[in-house]
């Protein structure tokens, strides 16, 4: 999701958003040769869609939860620096990337 929209906040409410629908509806979910980790990528995937429709994504259950006492406090304590932490392993991912790719160049100038 912060590949998709490039913002730290936005990536966070899609993903709350998306795991907080699966939750919701767990119990709809039917085991028909559907993994439950493309169920989920299937919700995440219609949230950024609606996120693409709408240019201005409003997560409606996150929301509801954020009007419970204490919530917000709870939702925001253990935020801390995971921002830093997620743009370092980006970082990191696309170094990891480009040193495989110099590696296939590598093994293709041999053979």
């Amino acid at each position: 999701m912060y590949r998709r929209t490039a913002d730290y906040n936005l990536s966070r409410d899609i993903a709350a958003e998306t795991f907080l629908k699966a939750y919701l509806n767990i119990g709809r979910f039917s085991w028909h040769g559907v993994s439950l980790s493309s169920w989920i990528y299937r919700i995440a995937t219609n949230e950024l869609n609606q996120y693409s429709r709408k240019q201005k994504y409003q997560p409606q259950s996150l929301q509801q939860l954020l009007e419970e006492p204490g919530m917000a406090k709870l939702l925001h304590a253990q935020a801390g620096n995971e921002k830093e932490i997620i743009e370092k392993e980006m970082k990191d991912l696309s170094a990891y990337n480009q040193v495989r790719v110099n590696l296939l160049k590598l093994d293709n100038t041999r053979g």
